[in-house]
């Protein structure tokens, strides 16, 4: 679990925010358990509590579905106590599920109408606020999230001698102190997190929030005061046996220190750093290695750190920085035309080409490069005069090296146009195909109304079933992989016979071909406007598009595209 975490939540949480996501994370199930004794007296606190953890653990291991479930129930159970602020503890715990889903805009409706009713006790207000405030973080809207942790701070200070008013306190100083570290207001940032310090309530928390003011203090570059920190976070987790951190604390403390340049240490840390561990920061910790090994001079070790540290790259922005300490390796040892070469994939990964300090460098590196060949040529030039002819001969040979490549060219550009014109006869016969299902539609609405003179009865059960089919697409039951003629047919109090009938008469399709349909245009358009639906697996996407296999996702996008999957992503979608 600790690693789906890792590699589904916390990864696409960027690394400036990933302590106080965790601190937040940490400090949540705790604070959420916490609900005023008093709303809670007249239900089975135990039950309520065993059905909310239901829903936590369900949503960290990403089974929505089954997080949902429990949700539904949790609710049930909560109007039966007819407790607003119960009720409410049970909406944000729905409303965390739906962060993590990345539907953000709902998991915000949600708390914004639970931060501020009357009705809704304190405690549980404290609670919508601090999450708000994180949602916020998460957006990088550090001014409304700062004015979320200030109402909760405000709440909480004046609660009742509680037993977990601390906790929420606890909570809000620490993220008010991360959000004013992402200000650069580092005094106050300092501040909010040394308030936090003398409340953390466990040692996980503790530890988390050292490494946050180690972060802080690398801001400050007070290098000395970061390690005293990290060292400090990294014996709490230790000492707790806590792995999930150890990869990320173990790459801050060798940054330090090679910002100290202390190699040595730097090395340490860092390959602590990757042992045992498969799948965390591993771009980064091979990365640090090899800064490393350039500073102790031993550039073949750092070329080697740099080269595997590109295989792990998680970030552009890591990929970036490779790709930098590659180019300037090479340029230091003169190998050339690798620096050119780093350099270009450098700009191909950066988003502006007009950035003037890039262009800058590129003029260094050519201009040292023609400088070294120069100076090569007139030292072989003063040794021997006979040269000539060789270099005479290496320009022609240069020449004809030129004239192949540009026939290379003319026939790349040549394949290129043809590849082009090739894409567009694939979008006319896409195109062709929408306007022919177009038609086909419109003839059965025809062929529909024809039979519109059939008796009320069965026109108002037809009409029922249509309403049912339609609530069935709005609702996306269809992403559901238990979804069958027979259970749709249940579901819509009807049977297989009548409703497939409806299905065919609508829409002119089978129900198989119904429901792949709607699935594949729920995959298209998250495609079209999620840049990370397009990096997940073919597989992710079959699952969850309500698929039961790869294989049948396939078939079915080919069908209804034309093309494979992984063709529309990087050819057409990329391409646009």
């Amino acid at each position: 679990m600790l690693k789906d975490l890792y590699s589904n939540g916390l990864s696409r949480v960027p690394m400036k925010r990933t302590s106080v996501f965790l601190l937040f994370l940490l400090s949540f199930n705790s604070v959420l358990r916490a609900q005023n004794h008093d709303s809670l007296k007249n239900v089975d606190q135990a039950g309520l509590f065993k059905i909310v953890n239901r829903i936590y653990n369900y949503g960290l291991e990403k089974k929505f579905d089954s997080a949902r479930h429990f949700s539904k129930k949790a609710m049930l159970f909560a109007k039966a106590s007819n407790d607003s602020s119960l009720i409410a503890y049970v909406a944000i715990a729905n409303a965390r599920v739906q962060f993590w889903k990345a539907d953000i805009n709902k998991a915000k409706e949600q708390l914004t109408y639970y931060a501020d009713r009357t009705v809704v006790s304190d405690t549980t207000k404290v609670l919508a606020q601090l999450y708000l405030g994180e949602v916020y973080s998460y957006e990088d809207d550090y001014v409304l999230a700062l004015k979320h942790f200030t109402k909760a701070e405000k709440i909480a200070i004046n609660l009742p001698n509680w037993k977990k008013r601390d906790t929420r306190i606890f909570s809000c100083y620490a993220s008010m102190g991360k959000l004013n570290q992402l200000l650069k207001n580092y005094e106050y940032a300092e501040n909010y997190f040394s308030k936090a310090l003398k409340l953390t309530p466990n040692s996980k928390m503790k530890s988390a929030l050292l490494f946050d003011m180690s972060s802080l203090y690398e801001k400050k570059e007070d290098f000395n005061k970061a390690i005293e920190h990290a060292l400090g976070a990294l014996g709490e987790a230790e000492m707790n046996n806590w792995k999930l951190m150890l990869p990320t604390y173990y790459t801050g403390l060798s940054r330090y220190y090679l910002k100290k340049n202390h190699a040595d240490s730097a090395i340490y840390f860092a390959k602590k750093g990757l042992k045992y561990n498969e799948y965390c920061r591993l771009d980064q910790l091979n990365n640090n290695i090899g800064e490393a090994y350039v500073i102790q001079g031993n550039y073949e070790k750092a070329s080697e750190y740099f080269r595997t540290a590109l295989t792990y790259s998680s970030t552009p922005k890591q990929t970036l920085e490779v790709y930098k300490n590659l180019r300037e390796l090479n340029r230091q040892t003169k190998k050339y035309k690798l620096a050119l070469h780093y350099n270009d994939l450098l700009l191909k990964l950066k988003d502006s080409l007009s950035d003037l300090k890039v262009k800058q460098e590129i003029v260094e590196i050519t201009e040292q490069f023609e400088s070294d060949k120069k100076q090569v040529k007139i030292d072989n030039l003063n040794e021997k005069n006979d040269l000539n002819k060789v270099l005479i001969k290496k320009q022609k040979h240069q020449i004809i090296l030129a004239v192949l490549l540009l026939v290379l060219l003319t026939s790349l550009a040549s394949l290129i146009i043809h590849f082009y014109k090739k894409q567009n006869k694939k979008k006319k016969q896409l195109f062709l195909k929408n306007q022919q299902l177009v038609r086909r539609i419109e003839n059965l609405e025809v062929q529909h109304k024809k039979k519109n003179n059939a008796p009320p009865s069965e026109i108002a059960d037809k009409s029922r079933i249509q309403q049912f089919i339609y609530e069935f697409i709005e609702n996306k039951d269809y992403l559901s992989k238990e979804i069958t003629l027979q259970k749709m047919a249940k579901d819509g109090e009807t049977n297989t016979t009548y409703l497939s009938k409806i299905i065919n008469e609508e829409y002119g399709k089978s129900f198989s071909n119904f429901i792949n349909d709607l699935r594949i245009t729920f995959t298209l358009k998250k495609l079209e406007i999620s840049p990370y639906y397009r990096k997940l697996t073919i597989e992710d996407i079959a699952e969850k598009s309500g698929f039961t296999s790869a294989n049948s996702f396939y078939r079915a996008f080919k069908k209804n595209t034309g093309v494979t999957p992984s063709y529309y992503i990087k050819r057409i979608l990329n391409k646009n």
